[in-house]
């Protein structure tokens, strides 16, 4: 649990993903959607706002409006709201040297929250592992018994559980730590050895795009905060654990 009166927290994106673990892992808390997002916004003028956690995003490539609408103005518009912290979900991707409109839209949001809110934690994270993420090449490997796979056997991931990121948020906010921080596994993994991990070398079928996770240290929060960082293969071992109980 976030704090003593989740009420007065809000967090986006709770339609699926880590917005809506934490949701669940907050009972009480303002879960913002396309649905009541007027209302949430309106109400909150009149409530002492504790935290905003924003992880909602778009990642549509060719409808522009809607890019803009539900990234920048939205996270604009929870800036200016009422509140005491603001917690921004962004993601490793903003390194990228490859321009990509999906980077661009991290990394302008980022300005906004820095410039616009008030106790701003931005996470940059990795890959996020948890029951409530899109079907991936990983959940391909895990469910599938005959995977067909995008990327080839040497794309590498680092890979973070909703949990931690959970934890880091609860930690950060109880002990007033802000600022801009790269959350990443210790060390990454391989398409191949998840594949192993799961006993599926002779079923899977590789495909032909390679995909290198970002080469980032990290663990600086998880250092303040008396937290491990851990390598890719706890999250993976979790999310196994989680999924197919």
């Amino acid at each position: 649990m976030l704090s003593k009166n989740n009420s007065n927290i809000i967090v986006t994106g709770v339609g699926s993903g880590l917005g809506k673990y934490i949701h669940e892992e907050s009972p009480g808390s303002l879960g913002l959607r396309r649905d009541n997002l007027t209302s949430i916004i309106q109400s909150a003028t009149s409530r002492n706002i504790d935290t905003v956690i924003h992880c909602a995003c778009n990642k549509s490539k060719d409808n522009y409006y809607d890019l803009y609408n539900d990234n920048l103005k939205l996270v604009e518009t929870l800036c200016s709201m009422p509140h005491k912290n603001f917690v921004f979900i962004s993601s490793i991707d903003v390194y990228s040297k490859e321009e990509n409109v999906y980077s661009m839209m991290k990394r302008v949001a980022e300005s906004i929250v820095k410039e616009r809110s008030n106790n701003f934690l931005t996470l940059r994270v990795s890959a996020l592992l948890g029951k409530y993420m899109k079907k991936n090449n990983i959940c391909r490997v895990i469910f599938d018994k005959d995977p067909t796979l995008s990327l080839t056997n040497d794309s590498t991931y680092s890979l973070l559980s909703y949990e931690h990121i959970y934890q880091i948020i609860s930690k950060s906010i109880e002990k007033n730590i802000n600022g801009t921080y790269d959350v990443v596994a210790k060390s990454p993994i391989s398409m191949g050895q998840i594949v192993k991990r799961c006993n599926k070398e002779k079923n899977t079928t590789f495909g032909g795009y390679k995909y290198l996770t970002k080469n980032i240290v990290g663990g600086i929060i998880e250092r303040k905060l008396g937290m491990k960082q851990f390598d890719s293969y706890h999250a993976l071992e979790k999310f196994i654990d989680e999924t197919t109980e």
